[in-house]
């Protein structure tokens, strides 16, 4: 992550495919541990769709997850 947008919200720029998958993988990875403890292996993400459009979608970070 390499900046914050003015309502401080993080914002990257030029992530490879692999670093977005494991970005992804570490966020679930942290929640899971932070919220559901031992024996939890199940993560559920909740997306903001605010703005959100075909032409600014990610397709290959959405097949991933």
């Amino acid at each position: 992550v390499t900046g914050v947008q003015t309502c401080a919200l993080p914002i990257s720029f030029d992530q490879s495919p692999k670093a977005l998958e494991d970005y992804v993988i570490s966020q679930m990875e942290c929640v899971r541990c932070l919220f559901g403890g031992v024996g939890v292996e199940k993560v559920t993400m909740v997306f903001d769709m605010t703005g959100f459009g075909l032409r600014n979608m990610d397709w290959r970070c959405i097949l991933f997850m």
